[in-house]
């Protein structure tokens, strides 16, 4: 029999992977469609549109049940709150985000961070608790419900992603040459939009904001793997390598806490990922290169 312990380890173990893993193939993906090295679901504003529903969800909870005692899980309902912003995504961001994606990104960052401010804010005054663990990501809280979601969408996210990436093969030739295949470029471009759009909420919401891993460990897995340039291989066989050392790293940090306070997940990413970011582009990495 396995002990509480035990199983809480292998739940938590397996959660930081694949949610590992879907953040780096949304990265991956990302950066091929955009041909920037700097595009990621956290730079295109993405990343923090899991945010913009934590905000509303706690305002509607303010305004309607000030006295909400917090005996079910809240995550499941700001995540059905988030995925009724998807209509909205389609219709105002289909072609605003294939065309400028960077620019919006920047845009759409900096407001739900003064807006974060702000309603922070509001709460402080109000003598109010606000959900400041949404905001740097940790595995600490998994649970059967989590580990079985996050199982679920990473099972699909797979499949998703063979079928996208077979029909991305065309652009690695170049935009004009998939176009003249009949492919249309702007719909698949969006497709990724839409699956990073879908896998920040789904990681987000049950373990919080993993900063900067979307963006840098692809740079990584590139670095790593230079003898090969395959899209297929950076979003499989790389991406399940960085997945298994930050789920390595993340027991680092749970087995071996800081004065008997556990560092989380999405704080270090924090900390060394602007870092690890500026040495690989100090090291010039070519993320425009691929080959199938």
């Amino acid at each position: 029999m396995i002990n509480e312990n035990s199983l809480y380890i292998i739940m938590r173990a397996a959660s930081c992977f694949f949610a590992t893993a879907l953040l780096t193939q949304s990265g991956s993906l990302t950066q091929f469609v955009a041909q920037n090295g700097l595009a990621s679901p956290s730079t295109l504003g993405i990343g923090s549109l899991p945010l913009l529903s934590l905000l509303l969800f706690s305002i509607l909870k303010l305004i309607f049940f000030p006295d909400w005692a917090g005996q079910i899980q809240e995550w499941p309902l700001m995540l059905l709150l988030y995925l009724l912003f998807t209509p909205l995504f389609l219709r105002l961001f289909r072609h605003s985000f294939v065309k400028f994606p960077i620019l919006l990104g920047l845009g759409i960052n900096l407001s739900i961070i003064g807006l974060y401010q702000l309603i922070q804010f509001i709460f402080i005054a109000e003598n109010r608790p606000f959900p400041y663990d949404l905001y740097m990501g940790s595995f600490k809280q998994v649970d059967s419900n989590r580990f079985l979601f996050i199982t679920i969408i990473f099972i699909v996210g797979q499949f998703w992603l063979t079928n996208l990436q077979r029909r991305l093969r065309p652009l690695l030739l170049g935009k004009e040459f998939a176009e003249g295949l009949g492919v249309n470029t702007n719909n698949l471009k969006f497709e990724v939009y839409l699956f990073t759009f879908l896998m920040a909420g789904a990681i987000t919401f049950p373990f919080g904001l993993l900063n900067f891993l979307d963006l840098t460990l692809p740079h990584l897995i590139r670095a790593l793997f230079p003898w090969s340039r395959k899209l297929k291989t950076e979003l499989f066989l790389g991406t399940f390598f960085m997945a298994a050392f930050v789920t390595t790293l993340d027991m680092l940090c749970y087995f071996f806490p800081w004065k008997g306070a556990e560092f989380s997940l999405g704080l270090v990413s924090s900390c060394f990922g602007p870092l690890i970011l500026v040495y690989l582009v100090w090291r010039k990495i070519d993320e425009k290169k691929y080959a199938i």
